[in-house]
């Protein structure tokens, strides 16, 4: 959620922006994918049998890597939508427009990925009633 927050609070960015702000959006960004990152591993290793958890390890490095290109991707659109074939540095102002895009694609992104794990959530809580369920009338 901090992510999606600093996402949309950097869309507020431009050349008026105090480098204070920046610095704190960036580490309050950072805390998120911090607080993210290192448990969402653990789950994963944790629920992969002993066996398979290098092949759980590489995937979620492939995993990482894919974001990271696709993120490369995204923004080269971008510079090459908004910019064309000139020089970078001959549209600096283009650039405000490029960082925006770049964060509202962030957000959209985040959304989607939040409202499909809620999702999930509710899904697995409605099949965990259904299994117990049936395991009561097994029994009973």
């Amino acid at each position: 959620a901090s992510i999606l927050v600093t996402a949309v609070m950097a869309t507020t960015l431009n050349e008026h922006t105090s480098l204070w702000f920046v610095r704190g959006m960036l580490a309050f960004q950072g805390l998120g994918f911090a607080l993210f990152s290192s448990p969402n591993m653990t789950i994963i290793m944790n629920s992969v049998a002993p066996a398979k958890v290098s092949m759980a390890s590489a995937l979620g490095a492939k995993s990482r890597s894919m974001g990271t290109v696709t993120g490369m991707l995204i923004a080269s659109i971008l510079v090459s939508v908004h910019i064309g074939a000139d020089r970078v540095q001959d549209h600096p102002e283009s650039m405000i427009d490029i960082v925006s895009s770049a964060f509202v694609i962030l957000i959209i992104g985040l959304s989607l990925a939040l409202l499909l794990s809620i999702v999930g959530v509710f899904r697995d809580a409605s099949q965990a009633k259904v299994r117990l369920a049936t395991m009561q009338n097994r029994v009973g």
